[in-house]
């Protein structure tokens, strides 16, 4: 399982850089879902949401974080 944050209606990842990426390898990862919100905190992101992928696309799951920040 791999968690990453994505730019609500669009294809950018925030990237390990902190900047934005289209490509998925290249976004930051996180270890669960607390640390994703504190991220965007401390960055003051909005309009975010935390996309948890699995192994099989048809369980991957987006939660919007727009709303906690």
């Amino acid at each position: 399982m791999t968690r990453v944050l994505r730019i609500a209606g669009s294809r950018a990842y925030v990237a390990k850089s902190g900047r934005h990426t289209e490509q998925f390898d290249s976004a930051r990862e996180f270890p669960d879902a607390t640390s994703a919100e504190q991220f965007c905190r401390r960055h003051n992101l909005s309009r975010v949401e935390l996309l948890i992928r699995t192994d099989q696309p048809e369980y991957d799951l987006s939660i919007p974080l727009a709303s906690t920040l």
